[in-house]
Order: structure tokens, then sequence, then C-alpha cells
């Protein structure tokens, strides 16, 4: 049977446990005096010498142990020195040094629970690294929590659906932001409802001012309330659709969907680039697609793109592609100075220019002479005389007009002829360069002309005077 020793006060002092043993304190240890009654108890026995004592026994005060203590069957208990003083736990170095200190209930009157540092001359640091109140099992630490893991996690288990999982940011103990990873205020009913994800904002003086971030369990769809502003060297916004489905980006009013930008439409990948096109999509005050077609479409196996309303451009206009007008469009340019409206390139080469002012315009072909070789005299006589020039009326519109028929000139003037093989995307087309003529007609007026001085020298007659007032 376990009993308590007490606690001696002067050597020669007795103790009889409940058995019967007498003990006497010899100065280091209780010792067993004998057993049994009578007035003359025997001798002491296994009384120890000091050093015996020192070697297997720890003095109750200011003793130091070398080895390990093993307590089994009862926990260990620490105790305050003094009321409100304290239960204290100190980690030193060999010289005795403090640089931890743990408090089973500190003194500072709620008896809650740290963990201090101690610097190297032993003074504790201003503020426990770990402290535990008694009252509300809250934890503060003075540092930076890591948890090092394979796979590290952070668990906020709400004790019902009606409460909220936060994390608060504060300064000076008033909160500035709050993340809640599971809110409250949706109850779960089913079907993966509530328990949404927000980030919420808070004024100076700790009133909450706005909900910037709701992240829908369910559906996961993310809803800000204040513009979304991307500053890096590259900004961008990624989104990454299947082959068969749609990248979109809604502009809406009230919840009603106004425009829609597709950068990735859905309409299927089937190979050779087709598919997944880039579409500017608007819709009615009913949230209803608008029947006059897309205003903007862009084919990305192509590049081709279509408008579906006019087109309106405060600057320059540069096009590596076609510029196709389909049904009763028109291109229009409307300039308030005279000047260039537009220059065409081949092969970054400029080889032609329009130019307005107030009253005409001007239609130009690169004709530089350093961009020119060969230069020879030729008879235009051939291609005046083959060309076959017709009275005929349109078929769409039954006008009459004055022209020739491609196919037939394209065997006397190839130049002049453009011919559009049949293709995917266009029909075979034909069509004549009139102004292509026009140094033919040049060429053979000058050949009339000289004819014409020959006769008249050889009739004898005079040229006529010209009247530069009259102009002949």
């Amino acid at each position: 049977m376990a009993f308590n020793f007490p606690v001696p006060v002067t050597v020669g002092e007795e103790f009889t446990d409940p058995s019967g043993i007498i003990y006497v304190w010899n100065g280091y240890g209780w010792a067993i005096k004998g057993s049994g009654g009578g007035t003359a108890p025997p001798a002491p026995v296994d009384a120890y010498t000091k050093a015996e004592s020192d070697a297997k026994y720890v003095e109750l005060i200011g003793d130091v142990m070398t080895g390990a203590l093993i307590m089994q069957g009862a926990p260990i208990q620490v105790r305050e020195s003094a009321p409100a003083a304290g239960a204290f736990c100190a980690g030193a170095n060999s010289a005795g040094t403090n640089y931890w200190g743990m408090y089973l209930g500190d003194n500072t009157g709620g008896s809650d629970f740290s963990i201090n540092a101690y610097d190297d001359a032993g003074a504790p640091k201003p503020v426990a690294s770990l402290s535990i109140s008694r009252a509300t099992g809250n934890t503060t630490l003075a540092g930076n929590l890591s948890i090092t893991k394979a796979n590290p996690e952070l668990l906020l288990n709400r004790a019902n659906q009606a409460e909220n999982s936060l994390i608060t940011g504060q300064l000076a103990g008033v909160p500035r932001w709050l993340i809640i990873p599971g809110s409250g205020e949706i109850l779960e009913t089913g079907g993966n409802t509530g328990s949404n994800f927000l980030i919420r904002s808070y004024s100076d003086t700790g009133t909450m001012l706005s909900t910037p971030l709701t992240i829908d369990r369910a559906t996961g769809a993310t809803t800000l309330t204040a513009p979304l502003t991307i500053i890096n060297a590259w900004p961008n916004i990624t989104l990454d659709k299947t082959p068969t489905t749609g990248a979109a980006i809604y502009g809406s009013t009230g919840g009603a969907v106004r425009w829609g930008i597709f950068p990735g439409l859905d309409n299927p990948e089937t190979g050779g680039n087709s598919g997944s096109d880039f579409v500017i999509r608007r819709y009615d005050d009913a949230g209803a697609v608008f029947a006059g077609g897309d205003p903007l479409s862009i084919n990305r196996a192509t590049g081709n793109t279509t408008l579906s309303g006019a087109l309106t451009v405060g600057g320059n206009v540069y096009a590596s592609t076609n510029i196709e007008i389909v049904g009763e469009g028109y291109l229009g340019c409307n300039k308030t100075v005279d000047g260039l409206v537009g220059t065409f390139y081949h092969s970054a080469v400029a080889v032609g220019s329009i130019y307005v002012t107030s009253a005409a315009t001007a239609y130009n072909t690169a004709s530089d002479v350093n961009l020119k070789e060969d230069l020879k005299s030729f008879d235009a006589g051939n291609i005046i005389d083959d060309t076959q020039v017709y009275d005929f009326a349109w078929k769409q519109t039954g006008e009459r007009a004055y022209g020739v028929v491609a196919q037939q000139a394209v065997e006397v003037y190839p130049q002049a002829i453009t011919h559009i093989q049949q293709s995917e995307e266009h029909a075979e087309w034909w069509g004549v360069d009139y102004s292509k003529y026009v140094p033919v007609m040049l060429q053979e007026m000058k050949a009339m002309r000289e004819r014409i001085r020959e006769l008249e020298q050889l009739a004898g007659v005079k040229p006529p005077v010209i009247d530069p007032k009259r102009g002949r």
C-alpha cells in the first residue's frame, strides 16, 4: 500500500506507517527503525550516509537531478508556490540561464497557459510566443504559424451549418478583412446549396463595409461587387473550355444579359483549326439574342472578321486580310481636311493611294521611275482593234451600260482582267480594270495624231492655229 512520508523537521523524527513499520529521519532520508510496539524498539537499520543519500534521493528543495524522471500511474502536478504566483517550468542551459519558460497557469489572474522565450541574458521577452486563455480557449501566437508536411492543412470545423468559419485580419484588434470559408447565412438544404465562400471588408471602426467577393459552393460562380484590375507584366484572364463548349464574358443589367463576349464560341472543333470562333453578341431587353446577327465574329481558322452593323472608325484602319461588306452596306470615309484617305501596299511596298479634297477624289497607282525598268514603246492598235465593246444591260437591275466582257478581253489584254477561281470561300469571279486601258488609248491617240499630221502634209493642209483662250 502506497503512503506519503511527512515533511521532516529534525533529525531523529519518527514516522510509523499504517502497517506498523517505524521510520526515522537521519538527516538525509527515512530509514526503517523497527517494527511492533514495545518501549525499546530495535536500533535503526538501513540508515544512509549523506553520500549514499545523494546518490539515491533528491532533496526537497534546491537539489538537481542528472538523470531522467519517470512517473507512472499519476499525472505530474506543478503547484503555485503562493496564491497568484503562477505554476512555472523552465528550460535552462548548463549555467542555469533560462531560454524557455512554460506557465501552466500564469500570474495574470486568469491562470492562462503560456510559453515564453528568454533572451541570452535570461530575461523574458515582452510577449509570450504562445498563450491560451483558460476562459475562452483562444490561442494567441506572437510569431508566424508554419505547417510543414506532405499535405499541410488548416482545418476549421463548424459546429453546425448556421455558424461561420472565420479568418480575421485585424489592425490593433479592430477587424479589417474577414475570410469566411463556409458561410452560415444560407443554410444547407440539399443540392450543394449553402456554405458559400465570402470575403468581407471593414471600416476603420470595425463596421462591415461590403462583401467584395462571393463564390457559390453549388455552381462555382464568382461574384465581384467592384471592378477587377489585374496589374503585372502580362495581365491576363484565362477561360479554359472544352472543345465543344464555349467561353463567355457577360455584361448584364439587373441580372439580365445585354452583351456577351465569346473568346471561343461553342461551335465544336472538328480539326483544321475550325470552331471556337471569337464572337461579340448582343441581347434584347428580355435577355434574348438579337435576330439581326452578331455585331462581330472572327473565324479562328481564316482570321476573317464579319460585322453585322455599320463600322465607324475615328482613326486609321489597317487590314492584312480582306474587308468584305455584305448586303446593302458600304464603305465610307468622312474627312474634314484635304489629304490621304488610304494607302495600299504589296509586300510592304506602297502601290497605290486615295486622296480627297472638298470637291474631288484622286486615285493614284504607283508610277515611280525607281520602280520600273526595260522601258519600251509599243503598238496599241491591235488592242484597240481586237477589243469588243458592247452596249448591254445588267441582269439584276436592267440598267444599260457600255463595256467589255472580261472573258473576251482577257484574250486581248489580260493585264486589265482579274479572275478569281472557284473556292470554298468565293464563287468564280471576273472583273476588268478600265484604268488599264488609259495608257493604251494614249498610245493610240499619239499614233493617230502622227498619221493625221502626215496626211495633212501630203494634202498641203496647214494645221489649225490654237487659241489658248478658247482651247482651239
